[in-house]
């Protein structure tokens, strides 16, 4: 989950509820439907989004691993009073993060974001496009006509994302 985030800027409860049908192809380009149907739960309507799936994340698996699920990308997740099925993975997560010697306590989950929305900065992209990519809202009316950006448009600027002191050949 937290490398699917710092290559989707997507919130933690976002990827724990990802089903396996949330995962569409559109002209050959795989992308994570960010929607609030069913049983999903979204922090606003802007966090509704299609997010292209980095070429880094497909050539890591991820596709071949969703092909082995059934329902739930990530079945294993516990639902808590709420409905929410990040909880405990998230606390679990930070106490992993103390353990690996990140003692900052600011450094959570999600500084995911925070690094994605860095990562489109670094490769200058324009703040529209960023915040289409991350489901934040904007204040201004005129971003608000004509149906966003193209997948394909999302896809290649998804893909200028490079972590380079992330070595995941060594994670996996």
């Amino acid at each position: 989950m937290p490398i699917i985030a710092l290559y989707t800027g997507m919130r933690l409860e976002e990827i724990g509820q990802l089903r396996c049908e949330d995962i569409k192809n559109e002209g050959g380009i795989y992308y994570f439907d960010v929607n609030n149907e069913g049983s999903h739960h979204l922090k606003n309507i802007s966090s509704i989004r299609q997010i292209p799936i980095h070429s880094k994340l497909i050539a890591l698996g991820f596709l071949d691993y969703v092909l082995t699920q059934k329902g739930y990308v990530f079945p294993d997740l516990k639902v808590n009073q709420y409905q929410r099925r990040t909880q405990v993975w998230s606390k679990w997560f930070n106490r992993y993060l103390r353990k690996i010697g990140v003692m900052d306590s600011r450094k959570v989950f999600h500084s995911t974001r925070h690094n994605f929305k860095d990562a489109l900065r670094e490769v200058d992209v324009d703040e529209a496009l960023s915040d289409a990519l991350t489901g934040h809202s904007h204040k201004s009316v005129g971003r608000q006509y004509g149906k966003g950006y193209s997948i394909s448009r999302k896809y290649e600027t998804i893909n200028l994302i490079n972590y380079s002191v992330l070595d995941l050949a060594k994670i996996y």
